[in-house]
């Protein structure tokens, strides 16, 4: 009995021995453990879930202006830097040294102006007008055409040769007085007024009594096979007259057709397309931001001369996998960091998200832009950015850093680091439940932490092995509370 007694002390004492030895170990431990570590408090705050991406800043819209025709650049009025605006003209070549089509654009311009004028003209009222008269004239034509060539199929009644012959010697008659009359003053000087003035009664009374002569003639013979063709040649041509003349006017009263309106505006068109070949000017707003050409050069269609960048908005383009599209939306705030601008953080907006991805190398990518809403003099086109879409924000909610968090048998822990009343530091493993997650931080779903819960970031190796002591896996017999890893209490 005695000697059982002395066993179970020896016993005893060694498994005292040994639990105090454990126990300064850990302590031990600690202690070494608590050094070097880093810690955060736990945070109430917005959680805001992100897509990063890599992407390259560009201007809202650029253009490499270039020459259209050769010849020989006589001036520029731009240099890099500028501001220019919309239709400024930037350079203009030497005129003699152009080819001879874009010499001739601005004859041809003019013409096809005035072609266009015209056009315009000939529908007004005045124009209407004429074109009804010129209808009520060809049919008069008509009607003396057909008398005529009545005339000359049938024979004149004698009361009308005997009218002709009177009048033929009444004109006769005007005509011996007239000559008369002029008799005596034919040797004066071709300036004298009255040599002048029976020298014209003379000339009219000849007419009318050649008229009558010819009148009575044609009353008194038959007309000729010749004479009737000519008249029926001449009423034909009447009666096209006429058709022309109705033709002309119905087409004015119907308006201006569009085709010829076409027609003489795409002549107008190609000439000053072909004559602006002739200098260059700004197809939009922006600034030049390089000048490739100068006084003097010898250029030839194609040769680049201008760059132009609207700056007045960056945009930023970028690709995302179609993992992550579908969380992309148009309107989504974005937050942007720069490698060559340090400490400086910028923002953006969603404005456009493709519909359509693309295939590379076995991976399909989708196309996004970003205007930057905040952007400064650092920011310039053709700069790489990191780019973080903000696609979901749930504010108000318990947040751990997603550093703080580590897998133990499958379970999210972290480890609490806090002080006893005398002040000494233990770290304690506490198992979470995670919601809501972003690139740093996590959601804690469940009243296992609290508001300035220190935690650790990054934990020791040999906090990590010391967890196989305290398991909170399947079949551990956890029961959801916390076990103290370290500290005073051990």
């Amino acid at each position: 009995m005695k000697k059982t007694f002395t066993i179970t002390l020896i016993i005893a004492v060694l498994a005292g021995g040994y639990y105090l030895y454990q126990n300064m170990q850990a302590n031990s431990i600690d202690q070494t453990s608590l050094e070097g570590l880093q810690t955060v408090e736990v945070q109430i705050g917005t959680l805001s879930a992100t897509i990063s991406a890599t992407g390259t800043v560009r201007s809202n819209q650029d253009a490499q202006l270039s020459w259209q025709t050769s010849g020989t650049v006589e001036q520029l009025y731009v240099q890099a830097g500028d501001i220019v605006e919309n239709g400024q003209m930037l350079a203009e070549l030497v005129q003699t040294s152009l080819p001879q089509n874009v010499i001739l654009a601005q004859e041809e311009l003019i013409n096809a102006q005035k072609a266009l004028d015209d056009l315009g003209d000939a529908y007004k009222p005045l124009a209407i007008a004429d074109a009804q008269k010129a209808v009520a004239d060809a049919q008069d034509a008509i009607e003396d055409a057909e008398r005529t060539l009545r005339n000359l199929q049938t024979p004149a009644p004698q009361t009308d040769i005997d009218q002709a012959y009177a009048d033929m010697l009444l004109a006769k008659d005007e005509l011996d007085k007239a000559e008369d009359d002029y008799k005596p003053y034919e040797g004066k000087s071709e300036e004298d007024l009255t040599r002048a003035n029976f020298l014209s009664k003379l000339a009219t009374a000849q007419e009318q009594y050649d008229g009558t002569v010819r009148t009575y003639n044609a009353l008194r013979g038959t007309a000729s096979d010749t004479e009737i063709a000519v008249a029926e040649a001449d009423l034909l041509v009447a009666y096209e007259q006429v058709s022309d003349a109705q033709e002309e006017f119905d087409r004015l009263i119907a308006g201006i057709e569009t085709n010829d309106i076409l027609a003489a505006e795409a002549r107008i068109a190609a000439a000053e397309a072909t004559l602006k070949q002739a200098w260059l000017e700004a197809p939009f707003d922006g600034v030049i931001t390089k000048v490739d050409t100068q006084t003097g050069d010898l250029v030839t269609a194609g040769t680049t001369a201008f760059q132009l960048d609207d700056l007045s908005r960056l945009i930023v383009d970028l690709t995302v996998t179609e993992v992550d599209i579908t969380q992309v939306k148009v309107g989504q705030p974005v937050v942007l960091t720069f490698d060559a601008i340090t400490g400086k953080e910028y923002h953006g907006q969603v404005i456009e998200v493709a519909l359509v991805g693309e295939k590379e190398s076995g991976v399909v990518n989708f196309d996004i832009s970003v205007e930057l809403i905040d952007p400064d003099q650092d920011v310039r086109p053709g700069m790489t950015t990191a780019v973080n879409i903000v696609t979901n924000e749930i504010p108000d909610v318990l947040l751990v850093h997603n550093r703080a968090v580590r897998k133990v048998d499958g379970d999210h822990v972290v480890f609490i680091v806090s002080e006893d009343q005398t002040g000494t530091p233990s770290i304690t493993m506490q198992p979470i439940s995670l919601g809501a997650t972003s690139d740093s931080f996590s959601e804690v779903l469940d009243e296992t932490l609290h508001p300035s819960d220190v935690v650790v970031l990054n934990p020791s190796s040999e906090l990590l092995t010391s967890q196989q002591t305290a398991s909170f896996g399947p079949g551990s017999g956890n029961d959801g509370n916390a076990r103290q890893i370290f500290g005073g209490g051990n």
